[in-house]
């Protein structure tokens, strides 16, 4: 998979879980993500000059599945209202998980 732009070489799209690409872009600047889009048919420019594409119906992520961890940091310091939490050592248990099925 050939990969371009700049990012660390250590954590490519395969770290990920990105398996079978024909190619990963990283970190363009807005000139290589307009020349980019606009070639392959992925957005259009508004009357502007604004990039505008469609995403589709499932973009982003929950607010649902968005955590951080309540310790005596952020205890104090975040609105917990509406947001969730999770220990410390919950985040350590899916941080090791993650990095189990990264490595493959």
């Amino acid at each position: 998979m050939q990969e371009t732009g700049v990012h660390n070489g250590a954590f490519g799209a395969d770290k990920f879980g990105l398996k079978n690409l024909k190619g990963v872009h990283w970190n363009y600047g807005a000139p290589q993500l307009y020349e980019h889009s606009l070639r392959n048919g992925e957005a259009v420019l508004s009357a502007d000059g604004a990039l505008c594409a469609d995403t589709g119906e499932f973009t982003g992520r929950s607010p649902k599945d968005k955590f951080t961890v309540r310790d005596g940091l952020t205890d104090k310091s975040m609105w917990w209202a509406g947001n969730q939490s999770i220990t410390s050592e919950q985040f350590a248990t899916l941080h090791a998980d993650f990095l189990k099925h990264a490595e493959g």
